[in-house]
């Protein structure tokens, strides 16, 4: 690749890519050889093929609270013959910061090259090996780290990728571009309804919960499964009932019930046609 080939959706400005060191979050200005070194000369991509590698993005979903890290890491499925890689990775900035890269187990470290403005997406990585030839990639190419901001709305948004190029020893290699990982900001408790916390119900009572990112419902300890939407209470070997309902962020919320039957003088019935 040549500097226009760095310059994507028709930006005539070089790309502000630095070259990577052992210490990728300490970068010093790439020289302009490396731009300059020979490189094959490329022809155009095929369609995508079942048949061709997927340069594939994990997890398929993130969803945190503000403040939390976590990483991104891109890899290809199947072995392809290439000589460098040239991807784009995009974010949303006022969601995410993007603290840095490691690379993978295709190209070493000082094979790497990447955008100095951290800040700035879609975030370019470029990887190339010292001479010309081929090596047989398969496994992983970089890993990003995230942070999700402090005062990040709580929101879906996602990680894609938004330009992908793959050059063999004389000609474009094709890979397909794999899905976006889904990134949500969670800060909302589950809602657990038709129950209410410290209060008697009669065995078999139900309840349901919601919560957009929900992850599991136990009923004393044990996963429950819903029935038509519907969760049941019960009683543990102490009388009580313990819900605890929780979604894939890590926020929860825990209820303590118990689960039997109460006579009284005012005898009514429940949405169970219980009597009491």
């Amino acid at each position: 690749w040549g500097r226009s080939s760095l310059s994507f959706a028709g930006n005539t400005e070089p790309t502000d890519m630095t070259e990577n060191t052992a210490q990728p979050m300490v970068m010093a200005v790439m020289p302009a050889a490396l731009f300059a070194k020979a490189a094959p000369t490329t022809k155009t991509l095929t369609e995508e093929s079942e048949d061709n590698a997927t340069m594939t993005l994990s997890p398929e979903e993130v969803i945190l609270n503000r403040g939390k890290e976590f990483e991104v890491t891109l890899g290809l499925d199947q072995a392809a013959d290439v000589w460098g890689i040239l991807a784009a990775v995009d974010y949303d900035v006022n969601t995410l910061e993007l603290l840095g890269y490691t690379c993978g187990d295709i190209f070493t470290e000082t094979q790497f090259t990447a955008q100095n403005d951290l800040t700035a997406a879609p975030y370019k990585l470029l990887a190339t090996l010292d001479e010309i030839g081929t090596t047989s990639a398969n496994g992983n190419f970089v890993t990003l780290k995230f942070k999700v901001k402090e005062n990040a709305e709580e929101k879906e948004t996602t990680v894609s990728l938004s330009t992908l190029e793959v050059v063999g020893k004389e000609e474009a290699v094709s890979v397909n571009m794999g899905n976006d990982v889904r990134m949500a900001v969670d800060e909302t408790v589950p809602v657990i309804e038709g129950i209410e916390d410290g209060k008697t119900y009669c065995p078999g009572q139900t309840f349901t919960v919601s919560d957009i990112n929900l992850e599991s419902v136990t009923v004393n300890g044990e996963v429950q499964t819903p029935v038509d939407g519907n969760y049941t209470v019960a009683a543990d070997a102490d009388g009580k009932c313990t819900i605890v309902a929780a979604d894939k962020a890590g926020n929860s919320t825990t209820y303590t019930i118990t689960p039997t039957h109460i006579w009284s003088e005012s005898w009514i019935t429940d949405e169970n046609s219980h009597w009491h």
